[in-house]
């Protein structure tokens, strides 16, 4: 995760590089819960935690949140 840019105060490299600005990092219950100020968020997005063909995240605990795209079936 870039630790020396996140010790910086920076964000990690590939959240800077991504030009269509759909990749943030923070504190994983602020993803989880919308509550993160992030591009990456629509105003209608809601985050979730699993999507299809990924294992159940109360088995794997990962730190991660998706947001589904508006046409898509979670």
């Amino acid at each position: 995760m870039c630790v020396d840019e996140i010790e910086a105060g920076r964000k990690p490299y590939c959240v800077m590089a991504c030009m269509m600005r759909v990749l943030d990092i923070g504190p994983i219950e602020a993803l989880w819960d919308g509550s993160h100020k992030t591009t990456a968020i629509g105003p209608h997005d809601k985050p979730v935690r699993q999507v299809k063909n990924f294992a159940d995240p109360e088995l794997t605990h990962p730190s991660i949140a998706f947001v589904p795209h508006s046409k898509g079936k979670v």
